[in-house]
């Protein structure tokens, strides 16, 4: 999870990032405010007791699941899909940093010196991370219908 959200912001702040530190945390400010007024807001307008994308997995998968056999579940378990958590999740507020000018300046002796950072040797990945419980989509040869492999090293007959 953490990838997709470190993802999310790092698209949105690409522009702001050259910026400098105070202009970026008040870019990363507007924009967590717009994010959690705009949650906030779809989360008001829920009409069920889960929220709109738990409802949109529920109805997906009705029809897949109509010859499954179904173990009942408690209450306390995924309480997270319920509108009322979605809501209480976007309820807090993202308070602005104010003026600089306004700031108080703490006087330090000490010379702060920038970390010692080494690049890794190598090309950069351009792959992103997977999530924890992400599966990696297997591709199929389309000869033999099977996972795994390619044209190469098939050894099974088509089919």
């Amino acid at each position: 999870m953490t990838t997709n959200i470190c993802e999310s912001l790092n698209s949105k702040l690409k522009i702001d990032r050259d910026l400098p530190t105070a202009s970026l945390l008040e870019a990363i400010r507007e924009f967590l405010q717009w994010w959690f007024y705009e949650r906030r807001k779809a989360a008001s307008c829920l009409k069920s007791v889960l929220s709109s994308w738990a409802e949109g997995l529920i109805r997906k998968l009705g029809d897949e699941s109509r010859s499954f056999i179904v173990n009942p579940v408690s209450e306390v378990e995924f309480q997270y899909y319920y509108a009322t958590v979605l809501s209480a999740t976007y309820g807090g507020l993202v308070r602005p940093i104010g003026n600089h000018t306004d700031w108080s300046v703490v006087e330090v002796n000490d010379n702060i010196l920038p970390l010692v950072f080494r690049r890794p040797a190598g090309r950069p990945r351009k792959r992103r991370i997977p999530s924890i419980g992400e599966v990696s989509k297997s591709s199929k040869f389309s000869r033999c219908k099977r996972a795994g492999h390619n044209i190469r090293t098939c050894t099974f007959e088509p089919i």
